[in-house]
């Protein structure tokens, strides 16, 4: 055989397995698909520098691009030659919008073209079909267009998907909570009293459910003083419900309660994240439209609360870029306050006494979970984040004024990052500053762009409404303060930042308790006879709500899931919750095994 008879047979060979080893453009579609996922959960802590990511990215798409056309060929058709360049394109764009922080926000605006486009494409597909099956039965005959049949068919079928899936939306649409509080409700005998509370988890009792809270523990502290009466408690709250959702929960009423306990504030913020999305974002025209629709009404707070999360927290930062604008916070707290009138309102017409509670939170231990600069230039934001390390780095290292130090400069540049607040005022309270101290952990926790805790603002709006309704307060975070060693509230009263422990719950639910019995709704003989009669102890609460080791075990387990939850959302490099996260489930593993009493190991005494 001739040199170029060979060379011919051996480029045949080499197309055919070309041909055989698969389609190219399926290959370079495969390739981009993954590409794009990988790219997209790229972190700064692989490519830590511009350069890197720019270069690097488009070398391993074009030389992966390259080994597919050598082993499978290029696309033969001009449709084909155009959708690869129209992916190489879409892949510059990507790599482009990841680079200067565009990424998901064009991910969150994809999201939402494409829920809006198949809400669209259901209704739109089903009102066609209802329109052609009019028409093909009043012409007689199916076939009466060459494409009406196919086009039937798929009209029918989007039409079977719309009633299931606007069905299901319809059952799974949660209610709005604007129903009527509850009216002409029976009232408790003549020998007893009905104490009922709403809130969220930390009225639940979390972590110590069943056995433990603060309106278990004010509900004992009654039934002591009242022996002759039956203190009934009707606990209504349900953990991770706002004010809102928590007034709501009075329709489970039974019966009318003498003192209703309110004790809510901490979950304001994750309710209504479309709200907070949208506030950053224009919302589409086609929305008038399709609110009318309940699968859009169901998946699209969904998918804003995935999205806003996803664009507020970002875990290979000490920041975040974006912040939900003053107005609503200003709305939200009008709305909060419109609730509490509203119950307040209902509570005096119906006879019963509210005691409204401010919520307590920490505020020396619990480092806010986002922190918000908004410089453009990568400069200022590298060297936020490098005085954010170094502060944390003086403070571990002891050097208090240092760490101050380092957090002004910070607030300089970025005057709104609650970490340099937190800091700040951690670094002050280890000085002896109090008052400065109290004020960095105000600011650092109004400014948290993620917050778990009430603001200020709130407890302060929350007061006025209730001293303007005559309602029965207990200012929580004053009565811990009481108690505490240097006047601070921290990781000695809570468990999580927000749950309080044993101790506090005590604390708390006896004051609840002295509130009501003092109070003049109260009278006769037994009122007298109750307010000079003496309180159980911790110890004696503990014994009497059955609050065992196996009780810490199960606290101990939930507390450490949470923190970790709390973890995820905390900036890159802070691992103070995940810590703490271990030290609980430790602690837990421990007292299960019996190598630990209650009490022991800095674990919560049953006794003291």
């Amino acid at each position: 055989m001739s040199e170029p008879e060979t060379q011919s047979s051996e480029s045949i060979a080499f197309r055919d397995r070309r041909q055989k080893s698969g389609n190219p453009m399926m290959w370079m579609t495969v390739f981009t698909v993954i590409f794009v996922v990988t790219f997209g959960m790229i972190k700064s802590s692989i490519l830590n520098h511009w350069f890197s990511l720019i270069f690097w990215a488009p070398v391993a798409y074009l030389t992966a691009t390259a080994v597919i056309a050598v082993f499978c060929g290029l696309p033969h058709t001009l449709r084909n030659r155009a959708i690869v360049v129209a992916e190489h394109l879409g892949l510059i764009c990507l790599m482009f919008a990841n680079t200067a922080g565009w990424y998901l926000w064009l991910k969150g605006t994809a999201q939402a073209a494409l829920l809006r486009g198949c809400v669209s494409a259901m209704w739109l597909l089903s009102i066609a079909g209802i329109v052609l099956i009019i028409e093909t039965i009043r012409r007689g005959q199916l076939r009466w267009k060459p494409w009406v049949p196919k086009t039937l068919r798929l009209c029918i079928g989007a039409m079977i998907v719309t009633i299931g899936v606007e069905g299901m939306s319809l059952y799974l649409e949660p209610r709005q909570n604007s129903e009527p509080l509850p009216k002409a409700l029976p009232k408790s005998g003549d020998h007893a009293f009905c104490v009922a509370a709403i809130g969220g988890s930390t009225t639940v009792g979390f972590p110590y459910v069943p056995n433990w809270g603060i309106g278990q523990v004010a509900t004992l502290q009654l039934q002591e003083r009242f022996p002759n009466q039956n203190v009934e408690f009707s606990n209504l709250a349900e953990t991770g419900v706002n004010l809102e959702g928590a007034v709501a929960l009075l329709r489970n009423l039974r019966r009318q309660p003498n003192f209703l306990l309110v004790y809510s504030g901490h979950n304001e913020f994750f309710y209504d994240t479309e709200e907070l999305w949208k506030s950053q974002n224009t919302t589409w025209g086609i929305d008038r439209f399709l609110i009318h629709s309940p699968a859009f009404r169901v998946i699209s707070p969904i998918l804003s609360q995935t999205t806003f999360t996803s664009d507020q927290i970002s875990d290979d930062s000490a920041f975040v870029s974006t912040t939900w604008p003053p107005f609503i916070d200003r709305r939200r707290r009008l709305r909060y306050c419109a609730h509490l009138a509203r119950l307040f309102t209902w509570a005096k017409a119906n006879d019963t006494t509210v005691v409204f509670c401010i919520p307590a939170a920490d505020e020396a231990t619990c480092t806010p979970l986002a922190s918000f600069c908004d410089a453009k230039n990568d400069n200022i934001k590298r060297r936020v984040e490098q005085l954010w390390l170094q502060a944390r780095e003086r403070q571990t290292a002891e050097r208090w004024k240092d760490a101050i130090s380092a957090c002004e400069d910070g607030l300089k540049i970025a005057p709104n990052f609650a970490a340099f607040h937190f800091l700040a005022g951690q670094s002050h309270r280890q000085l002896g500053q109090a008052a400065q101290a109290q004020s960095c952990f105000q600011m650092a926790c109004e400014r948290d762009q993620f917050p778990i805790r009430i603001r200020e603002s709130y407890r302060i709006a929350g007061r006025e409404v209730a001293e303007q309704h005559g309602v029965l307060i207990v200012d929580c975070p004053k009565v811990l303060r009481e108690s505490s060693r240097d006047g601070f509230l921290d990781e000695e009263f809570f468990l999580d930042g927000v749950h309080p422990n044993l101790r506090a719950s005590y604390l708390l639910g006896t004051t609840i308790a002295q509130t009501i019995i003092n109070s003049s709704a109260l009278t006769g003989e037994d009122a007298n006879s109750a307010r000079e009669s003496k309180l159980l102890s911790f110890e004696e609460c503990t014994q009497r709500l059955n609050v065992t080791k196996e009780t810490l075990v199960s606290a101990y387990r939930t507390t450490a899931t949470v923190l970790r939850q709390y973890h995820y959302f905390a900036a890159d490099g802070d691992q103070n919750r995940l810590q703490a996260a271990d030290r609980f489930a430790a602690w837990a593993d421990q007292l299960s095994a019996g190598d630990i009493t209650p009490g022991e190991a800095g674990t919560e005494s049953l006794t003291e």
